[in-house]
């Protein structure tokens, strides 16, 4: 799609880095730890309403003043847990409604002080969410000291609907900081968005020698998303009923992810190595429901990992280790639609978008007194991202 004048997502490299230092110091605390062969436990909860006000700062190219208030009414959920010896099953369902009022009004000048633009917008919605994830955990030691096979089970359900108002006038200045032109938006909007992911990972672990183990795993990830979009300008005063097709946009994403690795662990005397890797070959079918159009897609993703310890004693230790890992492109960002809840700087999804890779390096060194309860942390982190998904 060369031909369209706005794109979201930007190919580019980031980087980061962090480096961290922690003392601590304090009175020794006896822990006490009961282990149950079988254990189950229920929880659930409700918050009451909560409303919040927010001013955000000034940007370098203009002044702002933005005033959100949000109100929730409630918000429920219940968790349940079942452990038996070394396997778990997990589940967990929330619900969510709220109603959210956003009031914004800023003002942009040029680098002369004269007037670019103002705006201001009135944003409100009533939301729903709902959450269901349930996640099993099983695990079997074999015959041959060393030797496991563990499964790994996951589903999650979300689905997120939202409709409100979208009231925005906004007016422009030319050169001289003379008015020239005033746009107005009034619509009505709404939004279904869906999700339903499932998760399999199957571990096996095969001891090759008293010093070297290796990890062999397969995984299979099934995921459904569905983004409905509709903006609706007013036919009538107070009647909203026809469809804005420039803001809307129905968009259905499939995706099947098949990965496979193994990982080599060394230990021998005070050295510890893990040193690895998965390759997925993840497939892509998205469709645009509105125009009936169909992408499919193909990528291979590549996830190496090593890791080193070295134990100068049981208080005492270094650790460096370095991860590859693959971001696919979500719904939200693929979906070829308008976002113009700011008029002022509207988003237009890519359906084209390649997964990034980011590497991340991590290097530690921890040391801990037992008599004096005394202990010394040291860390480094740095990464980067090779075609990085970013919004624009």
């Amino acid at each position: 799609f060369p031909h369209w004048p706005l794109w979201s997502e930007l190919i580019g490299i980031q980087t980061r880095r962090n480096i961290n230092t922690h003392f601590n110091q304090q009175i020794p605390i006896e822990v006490v730890d009961t282990n149950h062969p079988i254990t189950q436990g229920v929880s659930n909860w409700t918050l009451t309403d909560e409303t919040y006000e927010m001013n955000s700062p000034r940007p370098e190219d203009g002044n702002q003043l933005l005033l959100t208030t949000s109100y929730q009414p409630s918000m429920s959920g219940i968790a349940w847990t079942r452990t038996f010896g070394k396997s778990r099953v997990f589940c967990y369902q929330s619900g969510h409604d709220s109603d959210t009022f956003q009031d914004y009004s800023t003002l942009s000048t040029r680098g002369n002080n004269s007037l670019l633009n103002t705006s201001s917008r009135v944003l409100t919605n009533d939301a729903e969410d709902k959450i269901f994830n349930i996640n099993a955990f099983l695990t079997k030691k074999l015959k041959k000291k060393g030797r496991t096979l563990s499964l790994n089970l996951s589903q999650s359900v979300t689905d997120n609907k939202t409709d409100g108002y979208l009231n925005s006038a906004n007016s422009f200045y030319n050169l001289n900081g003379v008015l020239d032109s005033i746009t107005n938006v009034n619509q009505y909007k709404v939004n279904s968005i869906k999700n339903n992911v499932f998760k399999s990972n199957l571990a096996y672990t095969e001891p090759l020698s008293k010093t070297l183990t290796v990890v062999l795993n397969y995984g299979l990830t099934l995921s459904n998303g569905r983004s409905d979009r509709k903006s609706f300008n007013q036919s009538l005063p107070g009647r909203y009923d026809v469809l804005d097709t420039e803001f809307s946009n129905d968009y259905q994403l499939d995706q099947i992810i098949n990965s496979g690795g193994a990982i080599f662990n060394y230990k021998k005397g005070k050295s510890v190595l893990n040193v690895g890797s998965k390759f997925s070959g993840v497939n892509f079918k998205q469709e645009d429901l509105y125009n009936q159009v169909r992408y499919d897609r193909k990528f291979v993703n590549y996830m190496p990992q090593a890791m080193y310890q070295y134990n100068f004693s049981q208080q005492k230790s270094f650790r460096i280790n370095y991860n590859g890992n693959t971001q696919q492109p979500n719904l939200e960002q693929i979906q070829p639609i308008r976002v113009n809840t700011d008029p002022l700087n509207i988003t237009l999804g890519n359906p084209d978008l390649r997964p990034s890779f980011r590497s991340s390096l991590n290097a530690s060194y921890n040391s801990y007194k037992v008599l004096s309860s005394q202990s010394i942390y040291i860390s480094g982190y740095y990464s980067f991202t090779n075609n990085p998904i970013v919004s624009n």
